[in-house]
């Protein structure tokens, strides 16, 4: 083992995540969504239009005009939205940001719970549909 010291190691990198428990796993195609936007300026950059793509939970999301103009304000700071199913839960995640742009608002909370509610309400209702 090398007494070298090394100058770099964790990078001050980080992303939100919101966790919803639930199995899942059997619904990962229906559940992959990401949020996409049209932008407007470059010095002053304001968001025209905002639409989820993926699964057909995406199709729910779009549905939500509450949800769609507050990710206007929101995804100008964090960028992308993406819901990810994996094991026994589903993720619920932003990009990853640096440590000094890192912030969590009213409007990205209640974005971020906005959507797990959604995700929720979905997988029940596949649940229920399956039996």
């Amino acid at each position: 083992m090398s007494e070298t010291i090394i100058p770099w190691g964790a990078l001050p990198y980080y992303q939100i995540h919101f966790i919803v428990l639930g199995n899942s796993k059997l619904f990962t195609e229906q559940l992959m969504a990401r949020t996409r936007k049209r932008t407007e300026g470059i010095i002053h950059k304001k968001i025209v239009n905002v639409w989820w793509e993926g699964g057909v939970i995406a199709d729910q999301l779009n549905r939500d005009t509450d949800l769609k103009l507050l990710l206007k304000e929101v995804l100008i700071k964090e960028n992308d939205i993406f819901i990810e199913p994996i094991e026994n839960c589903t993720r619920i995640h932003s990009g990853w940001k640096a440590e000094h742009k890192m912030e969590m608002n009213k409007n990205t909370l209640q974005v971020f719970d906005i959507i797990a509610g959604h995700v929720k309400k979905f997988i029940s209702e596949l649940r229920i549909s399956q039996t």
